[in-house]
């Protein structure tokens, strides 16, 4: 969950309202600081689109977080009232929505319930992030001997397994120093499936499931950061997924390398870890959703008896390759016309590019909106009644209450008959924990159950019609007609 869902997941839909009505939408250029070290701050900032980083003014070219959309700042000087000790610079152009303090304070004077609402939601914000802060501390403070006779047997366990990976690495080094610089294929086998026997193991462990306290499971996850974080530097795909150069974990870029499926790296080892997670559960299941999503339009358009192409809108496109597959595989471009939603420039300017290479530029329309907003009704999508509306990952990061909003707003751009396909990772992904704790991407995994009451509170009124799934059953796709 991103800072903004956890700040107004309390909120009443008419404190929402409140707040876009007031909130102010500002654009902020490339260079531009949104906070500066020793200014008052005077407004609550959302990120909407863009990318904006925190720098201390010790260490101004050395960034200390990156903030994508959905991210919050001044919530801190909301609650201290006093003056920030970093900048905060827009890293590109970015829109950000201003809520100022003067507003805000008004409306605490006025209706102390929505302020009781909001301080809820900052508490639990910034409890999340001290206690994950706490952890971190207390594993760095135990140096490198984590096993002690403190700890629990589960911690034992993990930290006895990461002992053996960090081994299997170094041998898997000293072979490459042997072979050319390149690890031999069957170290690389023995390499990937100890990764990929070590996922389940965490998760029993750190899992949500598991038995510990959570503050236990969160130091074993942390634990594991500390000692496979130096081999996750040297590798390309999940270095950017815990690098967040765009804000935020699956963005077009990350998910174009899990595509690819082709292993880099620094260093002689780097392609060689590398490799082990594009072939983890999570990155299979990257390749599985896109696959399974082009087989489900490309179905629907060959059956279409329509004389009309099938339409279909991407919600959160990234880089939308799903879609250009289904066309491959239609044969016939005018069996479909796509429109493509996101919020992030970058990715419609990368998708526009494989729609120009492809010859489709009059089949597939891009269009620059934070389906966020769209959710919310701070803005419209002006397309025909909708044959399919679909998301792969987009519902990911919502919690139930956005959920729903998504969901209505889907039902009013369909055509009778129309369906809604959203695609989530099922509670069931074993290599959940390794996604939370290590590489901090932390997505709101849902099973059936969770599926069909959320399409029931909807405008659908109804459970999901039909439930799939994907990557050995870690994705599901719920689907629902109109």
């Amino acid at each position: 969950m991103n800072r903004a869902a956890a700040l107004f997941e309390k909120l009443s839909d008419a404190d929402v309202d409140w707040i876009l009505n007031t909130a102010l939408e500002e654009q902020v250029m490339k260079g531009d600081a949104v906070i500066r070290a020793g200014q008052p701050v005077t407004a609550l900032y959302v990120v909407l689109k863009g990318i904006l980083a925190v720098f201390s003014p010790a260490m101004a070219s050395e960034r200390l977080a990156v903030i994508g959309p959905g991210g919050v700042v001044g919530d801190m000087s909301l609650l201290e009232d006093r003056t920030p000790t970093e900048n905060v610079v827009a890293q590109e152009t970015s829109t950000v929505l201003s809520l100022p303090f003067t507003e805000l304070q008004a409306k605490f004077q006025k209706d102390p319930h929505f302020a009781a609402r909001l301080y809820r939601g900052m508490a639990k914000s910034l409890s999340q992030k001290l206690r994950r802060t706490n952890s971190r501390l207390s594993v760095q403070a135990q140096g490198d001997a984590p096993a002690g006779g403190e700890e629990s047997p589960a911690h034992r366990r993990v930290a006895a397994a990461v002992v053996e990976l960090e081994g299997l690495i170094h041998a898997a080094n000293d072979a490459a120093l042997r072979n050319h610089e390149v690890v031999p294929e069957e170290m690389q086998a023995a390499l990937t499936g100890r990764f990929n026997d070590f996922y389940p193991l965490l998760e029993e462990a750190a899992g949500d499931a598991g038995s510990e306290p959570e503050e236990v499971r969160e130091k074993i996850g942390l634990h594991v950061q500390k000692q496979l974080l130096p081999y996750i530097l040297l590798t390309r795909s999940a270095e950017r997924l815990y690098g967040k150069p765009r804000g935020y974990p699956g963005d077009f870029m990350t998910l174009e390398m899990f595509y690819q499926d082709v292993p880099r790296g620094t260093s002689r080892i780097g392609p060689a870890l590398d490799r082990c997670f594009l072939r983890s559960p999570f990155g299979a299941a990257l390749r599985a959703r896109r696959t399974s999503m082009a087989e489900r339009i490309a179905a629907l358009a060959s059956e279409s008896t329509s004389a009309e192409p099938l339409r279909v809108t991407a919600l959160a496109a990234g880089p939308a390759q799903e879609l250009f597959d289904a066309f491959a595989a239609v044969g016939d471009p005018q069996r479909i016309h796509a429109t493509l939603v996101d919020f992030d420039p970058q990715a419609l300017a990368f998708a526009s590019e494989r729609r120009e290479k492809a010859g489709l530029r009059d089949r597939v329309d891009m269009v620059g909106i934070n389906p966020v907003y769209l959710a919310l009704g701070r803005a419209t999508l002006d397309v025909e009644p909708q044959d399919v509306i679909y998301a792969l990952g987009l519902a990911d990061y919502f919690d139930d209450g956005m959920f729903v909003k998504l969901l209505d707003l889907v039902h009013g751009l369909l055509k009778p008959g129309g369906r809604v396909v959203l695609g989530s990772f099922h509670t069931g992904n074993p290599s959940k924990a390794f996604m939370d704790h290590v590489l901090e991407w932390r997505l709101a995994h849902r099973g059936e159950e969770d599926a069909n009451r959320l399409f029931g509170a909807s405008r659908f009124e109804a459970p999901a019609s039909a439930i799939r799934y994907a990557g050995d059953g870690m994705v599901m796709f719920a689907e629902c007609e109109k």
